[in-house]
C-alpha cells in the first residue's frame, strides 16, 4: 500500500520521507568496474572525472518533469541495438551515430540521458550508472537520479518512463560512486536481507 501511494505521488520527497530509508538501495563495498565501463573511461576521461557537489538533489514537480523529458527525448533518438551488431564486439560503452540515427543499448541510453540531464543542469554527482541482472538474467544497465529524500528514480531503455528503483524486477549489483565516477560499489536491495 505504502509503496503504491508513494509511486504515484510526483513530490515524493516531502510527502513519502518517513518511508525512504526502506526504499532506498544499500551501498555496501567498493567493487570492480565493468570492463566496458573501464573502456570508456579512457576514451573519454572528462566524462569519468572526479567531481564536486552533491550526491543527491531535491525533486520536485519541475524536476522531475525535466527528469522524464531527458528520457522521452533520448528514447526517441536512440535505435536500440546490440554493440555486437553496432560495434562488432562484445561490450562497447559510448553511442554510435549512423545514417543520422544513435545506435546504442542500454548503457549507451544511460549515458546518453545522464548528458542531457548534465547539460540541463542536474549536477553528475546526483546520477549514477547501474548495472543490475534483469528479469532473464541477463546484464543491464540503467541510469540512477538520487533525490535527497533518498528516492532512487530509473531511466531505463526497456521503459516508457521514468520509474522508481524497487517497481523493476532486477538483481540490483553495483553502481557508479557519485563523487568518482572511474569507482564502483556493490548496491543491494534492503527487501531482500537475509
Amino acid at each position: 500500500m505504502v509503496y503504491a501511494l508513494c509511486a504515484l505521488l510526483i513530490s515524493f520527497e516531502t510527502a513519502c520521507a518517513q518511508y525512504v530509508r526502506y526504499l532506498s538501495l544499500e551501498e555496501r563495498e567498493a567493487t570492480r568496474p565493468p570492463r566496458g565501463h573501464v573502456d570508456f573511461c579512457a576514451r573519454e576521461p572528462y566524462e569519468c572525472a572526479p567531481v564536486g557537489g552533491p550526491t543527491s538533489i531535491r525533486v520536485d514537480t519541475t524536476t522531475y518533469m525535466l527528469i522524464e523529458s531527458a528520457h522521452e527525448i533520448v528514447r526517441r533518438i536512440v535505435v536500440p541495438t546490440s554493440d555486437l551488431k553496432s560495434r562488432g564486439t562484445q561490450e562497447y560503452w559510448g553511442a554510435k551515430i549512423k545514417d543520422s540515427a544513435i545506435e546504442g543499448d542500454c548503457e549507451d541510453f544511460a549515458l546518453l540521458v545522464r548528458g542531457v540531464l548534465a547539460e540541463r543542469g542536474i549536477p553528475k554527482t546526483a546520477m549514477r550508472i547501474i548495472v543490475v541482472r534483469d528479469e532473464d538474467g541477463e546484464g543491464h544497465a540503467v541510469l540512477a537520479i538520487v533525490a535527497q529524500s533518498g528516492r532512487i528514480l530509473i531511466s531505463d531503455i526497456k521503459k516508457d518512463k521514468i520509474v522508481d528503483w524497487y517497481t523493476l524486477p532486477y538483481k540490483w549489483e553495483k553502481w557508479t560512486s557519485g563523487r568518482n565516477p572511474r569507482k564502483w560499489v556493490k548496491i543491494s536491495d534492503p527487501r531482500k536481507r537475509q
